[in-house]
């Protein structure tokens, strides 16, 4: 799933991106989310943590010429993804930009 994704965010660039640094934790929608930095220096994915009715599911907000695009599959509670996916469409690019720092920091955090 995580990859399909991947694929489809590398293939409107360059190449691959990877979505390592972090993870922090985030509520979307009422459920608990694990947010990581990509290496593109933009883009966020966030997956449900264990324990959240809409896992297994993930959400990416890709960088893009004009801001950021969010994708998401999975096969986790419709209802629970319905609600974080509203919330993440309501995200600005400045929230954006600090959920990415806020994941790059706890990756770099011993």
């Amino acid at each position: 799933m995580i990859l399909a994704a991947l694929l489809a965010l590398a293939a409107a660039q360059a190449e691959p991106i990877k979505c390592k640094a972090g993870p922090i934790d985030q509520s979307f929608g009422g459920t608990e989310w694990l947010v990581y930095a990509c290496d593109d220096g933009r883009s966020v994915l966030t997956r449900a943590k264990d324990g959240n009715p809409a896992a297994p599911f993930y959400f990416i907000l890709a960088a893009t010429e004009k801001g950021h695009e969010l994708y998401g599959e999975g096969t986790g509670d419709q209802a629970a993804s319905d609600a974080a996916y509203a919330d993440l469409q309501k995200l600005d690019e400045a929230a954006i930009a600090e959920l990415y720092a806020k994941a790059v920091a706890a990756a770099l955090k011993p």
